[in-house]
């Protein structure tokens, strides 16, 4: 019962954290959004995310 209480507790955590994330980000970018270069901003983001998961699939895929 303990493992399963851990796990539920802790995915629990997690999602509340990743509610608290969108909560704090999620305003500021509708108020980006009405700005011009809102598409080049989301264009680096995206690039930057894109860079991120390919380096983590690559350094989990074939470690050192």
């Amino acid at each position: 019962k303990s493992l399963v209480s851990a796990l539920l507790s802790f995915n629990l955590g997690v999602e509340v954290g990743q509610i608290g994330i969108v909560l704090l980000v999620f305003p500021a970018l509708v108020a980006a959004k009405k700005h011009e270069k809102y598409p080049k901003f989301l264009n680096a983001v995206n690039t930057i995310i894109l860079v991120a998961s390919v380096y983590w699939v690559i350094t989990r895929t074939f470690p050192l």
